[in-house]
């Protein structure tokens, strides 16, 4: 298996074991879309979690602060202050 396909189905493992909603987001999700990337993927899922009072780190998330998402709707806002 390659390296992004590893990495991609990771994202998509990590990302459904969630209990509350997450955006995908950085390189997880461009991982995601199938797009390219020079140098290594990282050895942790970037989301974005609106509950998330700051930016923090586990061994498997890399967690933003984002503001309101709607998933449904394809609809996106980031507040990163």
């Amino acid at each position: 298996m390659r390296n992004e396909d590893r990495y991609r189905l990771s994202v998509r493992a990590a990302s459904a074991v969630t209990y509350r909603p997450i955006l995908v987001s950085h390189l997880s999700a461009a991982a995601l879309h199938g797009l390219p990337l020079i140098g290594s993927w990282p050895q942790t899922v970037h989301i974005i979690d609106r509950q998330a009072a700051g930016g923090s780190s586990s061994k498997s998330f890399t967690v933003h602060r984002g503001g309101r998402f709607g998933v449904r709707g394809w609809r996106a806002r980031c507040d990163s202050r």
